[in-house]
């Protein structure tokens, strides 16, 4: 399958402990100031019949990929679920803190 799909990756420097909500909305437009990197990454489309084939008789698929390319696309999605679920979990611990650091600051009598 033909595509021309992409992926613009962009990062900026933001201060330390900046949350995501606190970013101005033009962190990454090209006129806020900011230096930006950006990475584009192009999309690949695999059927799994393809990818079940492959690994199978180690050869290649239609597209030129070998069971070792599609072993390491298995291995980074693995890592790309992890990473998100880590982040899920850091999420839910972040807000776990600063519902105590609230209740703790309205016990004390501050605002």
């Amino acid at each position: 399958m033909q595509c021309k799909d992409k992926f613009l990756l962009q990062s900026t420097i933001v201060p330390p402990h900046t949350d995501v909500d606190e970013l101005p909305q033009d962190t990454f437009t090209k006129d806020s100031g900011k230096t930006l990197t950006e990475c584009k990454l192009k999309v690949s489309y695999i059927s799994p019949s393809t990818t079940q084939r492959s690994s199978e008789s180690g050869a290649t698929n239609g597209d030129g990929q070998s069971s070792e390319t599609i072993s390491t696309i298995q291995r980074l999605k693995e890592e790309r679920d992890a990473a998100v679920k880590q982040t899920q979990q850091l999420q839910h611990e972040l807000e776990t803190v600063r519902r105590r650091k609230t209740r703790g600051t309205a016990e004390m009598g501050y605002p």
